[in-house]
């Protein structure tokens, strides 16, 4: 008992003994009592300031203590970032570096962490790539906010998901997230990726915002803004963005005029503005100061723009199969020449120069690499003059077109636009049978498969199916036509018919009322618009 009474004594003691000095401390400078002037005052206020040195130096060791250690934590900081800066680093310097930075307590914020992914991932070393990945991961999660520029880092990385199709939902969702913890940055890369994502999810205002900015510093932006204000319909503002784009590189162009990048560039505006032969002319010099491949791709472009402006307007064929040869002059293997001449082949009024077309798809399909191209555009060719309107193709039209076409099919079985036509000739016909009508919907079901977004492909299973009075299957494929038609009114009288033939009169009254709130509000387009031939 005695000895637990002098242990009590003694920490009561020791404790009192430390404490003291602070109590000195708190009555010397807190304490002290203002009209106590005489000599026995001031000599205790002495005493207390002397047996009040211990807390001074305690105070003075803590608080050395502290910005030693942050000096020291700084000071590390830089060393190790100037290090991080300096170039020629070795794989190896770099990790032994890393495991300072990246060790548990260690006094490296994000930019650090963020500098060291960046320097490991310049390497482009396998070994190391993981890591790098990993930091910047941490640094930028998918669920939290996190280092901004890591996010950016992020976006950019997972920016080519908008260039594929179809386009990964989930992928999408996390590129948004990344963009939007970015937001506080602007730079040109990231601007570009955002005006790309709000494009592809639809939000063309804030498209427009971006590409608005990104074309005030380079204006090849001009020519996507344009195209963003033409979906909008705003038609004069999309020609002032295309003017924009011209006067820029037209002014690059006097300065430089064998510079062929502004040439092409000012060329296209002028094209897509309507000024064809400007554009041809410019791009002609071009070719001769310079020989760029690029020149006779953009002169064919532009030969194309004007047939199809002719075409549009519903010009004089010999004038629109003018433009086309002259766009296989400057670059027959484009793809789009051909398209361009199955469009030609199809019309009607092109029968009047029906021997000139045949004579040169012959000439091309000697050297061309084109062949079901050039084959489905003479298919095209052999309905003659009744076009699209099944009820005046006479069987000594159809039936050579039907060959041909099997033909294409059995020698390129992914030709789509061949199996659509086929299958829509099939089945058109009045002597149709229903094994015939079974041979279309493979054809045509194997279009859908190959072009699945495409309106005119819909239509034709949907025709097929109707044929077969399969009327819900046929009324599901009018509906996914329904969401990329340009024409909706031929494919809502077909649904509007389904479900009159089965009995759902009230269904068919209300989509007969959509298409008259259609009509009401614009022309009905051209009615032959739908399934069939292309």
């Amino acid at each position: 008992m005695a000895i637990l009474d002098w242990i009590v004594s003694f920490l009561s003691r020791l404790a009192r003994q430390s404490v003291e000095p602070l109590v000195y401390f708190y009555a010397h400078w807190f304490s002290k009592d203002p009209e106590a002037t005489t000599p026995e005052s001031l000599l205790a206020r002495r005493r207390l300031l002397m047996r009040s040195a211990p807390a001074w130096a305690l105070m003075l060791v803590v608080l050395g203590s502290g910005f030693a250690a942050s000096m020291t934590s700084s000071s590390l900081q830089k060393r190790y970032r100037k290090r991080l800066e300096e170039g020629q680093l070795s794989e190896g310097q770099l990790v032994r570096i890393g495991q300072r930075i990246l060790a548990d307590k260690s006094p490296f914020d994000a930019e650090d962490r963020f500098e060291l992914a960046r320097r490991l991932a310049d390497l482009n070393s396998a070994n190391v790539a993981a890591e790098s990945d990993g930091i910047v991961e941490q640094l930028a999660p998918e669920d939290a906010q996190g280092y901004a520029p890591a996010h950016r880092a992020r976006a950019l990385a997972s920016a080519s998901i908008l260039s594929r199709r179809p386009i990964d939902n989930q992928a999408l969702r996390a590129l948004g997230w990344h963009l939007q913890q970015s937001i506080s940055l602007d730079d040109q890369p990231l601007q570009r990726v955002r005006s790309e994502y709000y494009l592809a999810t639809g939000q063309s205002e804030l498209a427009y915002n971006e590409l608005s900015k990104l074309a005030q510093t380079a204006p090849e932006y001009w020519f996507a803004l344009s195209e963003v204000l033409l979906a909008r319909g705003d038609l004069s503002a999309a020609r002032n963005a295309l003017s924009r784009a011209a006067q820029v590189y037209e002014k690059q162009v006097s300065q430089n005029p064998a510079d062929a990048e502004p040439r092409i560039r000012y060329a296209t505006a002028m094209g897509r503005l309507g000024e064809f032969d400007l554009a041809i002319e410019s791009m002609k010099t071009g070719w001769k100061l310079t020989k760029d491949p690029r020149f006779p791709q953009g002169i064919c472009d532009v030969y194309l723009m004007k047939f199809q402006k002719q075409r549009n307007l519903q010009g004089p064929v010999d004038q629109q199969w003018s433009n086309i040869e002259q766009a296989i002059e400057w670059n027959p293997d484009s793809q789009l020449i051909f398209e361009a001449l199955s469009q030609l082949c199809a019309d009607p009024k092109s029968q009047a120069i029906q021997e000139v077309l045949n004579q040169k798809i012959d000439q091309l399909l000697s050297d061309s690499k084109h062949i079901p191209e050039l084959m489905f555009a003479r298919s095209n060719l052999l309905l003659g003059a009744s076009g699209i309107n099944s009820a005046s193709i006479s069987p000594g039209q159809v039936d050579p077109a039907i060959e041909l076409l099997q033909e294409i099919t059995e020698k390129y079985p992914d030709f789509h636009p061949a199996l659509n036509n086929l299958a829509w000739l099939m089945v058109s016909r009045p002597e149709a049978t229903s094994a015939d009508a079974q041979q279309a919907y493979r054809y045509a079901q194997r279009a859908v498969e190959l072009l699945p977004n495409s309106a005119s492909y819909r239509d034709t299973l949907g025709l097929i199916l109707t044929k077969q009075q399969r009327w819900t299957e046929a009324i599901a494929q009018y509906e996914i036509s329904l969401r990329s038609s340009q024409n909706p009114i031929p494919t809502l009288e077909k649904i509007a018919q389904a479900y009159q033939n089965i009995g759902q009169a009230d269904l068919a009254q209300q989509y007969q009322k959509r298409i008259d709130q259609i009509q009401a509000t614009r022309p009905s387009g051209n009615p032959n618009q739908g399934a069939g031939v292309k």
